[in-house]
């Protein structure tokens, strides 16, 4: 299966695997990456700037990314300030490492599906936070060029008052225009089941190959019920192996 195309939230990231100018794929691990992983042996790195909306600077740690294959269907990731989930619009972050891995559980020519579980710290105030996750990420291409992807993830965040569970549901559609330029549209739902708050992310973003093996990305998003309601980006990817 062409690998899905993308892009978003907060990450970005993108790479070319195989051919001279491959379908560009994001390097990210969260739900934009579908259920592609990384082959065995092969190492890839994204980096982005992000500016938000009511902030006096760019976050102090680029949003960054590697993932390394370590066995066919099976990949490791370190995610720095960038995990893909809703809550990062919220009034917290993850501004320690996300560790975490991916694999793929069903590979056909029209569609995929993979699970993927990480531990991600989250620096609350001070207090450091560790929050585990697991989801499934699901990807269908409709034609040679368009493809979907949606993941549907559980996590468990360490509250003052006991544990937030919370869920987060993800879709999103990339379309490839050339072999070196694609779109990407996304909407994230979570919903916290201790608190009842719920929360909605849309983004856009658009990628240009410019060599084999290396990619620029710029996206824009909204959170109309968060207190970042307008953020964006730009940055570049790289296979390193």
């Amino acid at each position: 299966m062409a690998p899905v195309k993308h892009l978003a939230t907060l990450l970005l990231v993108m790479s070319l695997p195989t051919a001279v100018w491959a379908q560009i794929s994001p390097i990210r691990p969260g739900f934009s990456s579908g259920s592609e992983v990384v082959a065995p042996g092969e190492v890839e790195l994204g980096i982005s700037y992000e500016f938000q909306e009511n902030a006096s600077s760019l976050n102090r740690i680029p949003v960054t990314s590697v993932r390394a294959g370590v066995t066919k269907g099976m990949e490791v990731f370190v995610d720095w300030n960038g995990l893909q989930k809703c809550r990062h619009r919220g009034k917290s972050q993850y501004e320690l490492p996300a560790l975490g891995a991916k694999s793929q559980l069903v590979t056909q020519p029209a569609y995929g599906l993979s699970l993927i579980a990480a531990v991600a710290a989250e620096n609350d105030g001070g207090l450091i936070r560790m929050n585990p996750f697991a989801g499934l990420n699901v990807d269908a291409a409709f034609t040679s060029a368009v493809s979907v992807f949606a993941a549907l993830q559980l996590s468990a965040a360490t509250a003052p008052a006991g544990t937030d569970w919370e869920w987060n549901a993800m879709a999103g559609v990339s379309w490839e225009l050339t072999e070196r330029v694609s779109l990407t549209g996304e909407w994230y739902n979570g919903y916290q089941l201790y608190t009842g708050e719920d929360y909605f992310v849309n983004q856009a973003s658009a990628a240009f190959a410019i060599l084999p093996g290396m990619a620029l990305e710029s996206y824009v998003g909204w959170s109309p019920n968060k207190n970042i309601p307008l953020f964006g980006g730009m940055g570049a990817s790289i296979s390193l192996f």
